[in-house]
């Protein structure tokens, strides 16, 4: 994973990055990695804040677009409100525009306070036109009803200056 990345004008620095893996096979699945401009420990400040974030997945093994879409569209039931109704249509949308996923491609989510530009190895798949997208999508990752090992892992403490 890169140190840091541009977003529009805005760089964002690696705040931490782990590996996700099935659950059931304890395959690994992908790399993760969370991107802030600030760094902030507490959940609820990174999901509500109106800093520039970025969500970096570079997959380990290969996936089908069904099965991408399918647990795209499984995440955004989970962790997105009734409220964000247009979001999720939204989302589903973009799901359409899914490819199959090799071995060592990336996918990019560039959160924004007023939409997710969602990025497939560098090129614009779409963007989710909604101020209730950023959050969506980071909950999937580190919100409360992701993952916990995921969440505990991309939340962790900064290791001390130094080291």
């Amino acid at each position: 994973m890169a140190d840091s990345l541009k977003v529009d004008q805005s760089v964002v620095h690696l705040y931490h990055a782990t590996i996700k893996e099935a659950t059931v096979l304890q395959v690994d699945v992908y790399a993760i990695g969370l991107y802030l401009e600030d760094t902030m420990t507490a959940p609820e400040e990174v999901l509500r804040s109106e800093q520039i974030k970025a969500v970096e997945i570079t997959f380990l093994i290969a996936v089908k677009k069904l099965k991408l879409a399918s647990a795209w569209m499984r995440d955004f039931q989970r962790c997105c409100p009734e409220s964000c109704r247009s979001l999720r249509e939204s989302a589903q949308a973009l799901t359409k525009k899914l490819p199959d996923i090799k071995r060592g491609d990336r996918v990019s989510y560039r959160l924004h306070p007023d939409r997710v530009d969602v990025l497939i190895n560098d090129r614009s798949l779409g963007a989710l036109d909604d101020s209730c997208g950023a959050v969506a999508v980071l909950s999937a990752f580190i919100g409360e009803r992701a993952p916990e090992r995921l969440r505990q892992a991309l939340l962790a403490p900064p290791p001390p200056a130094g080291r």
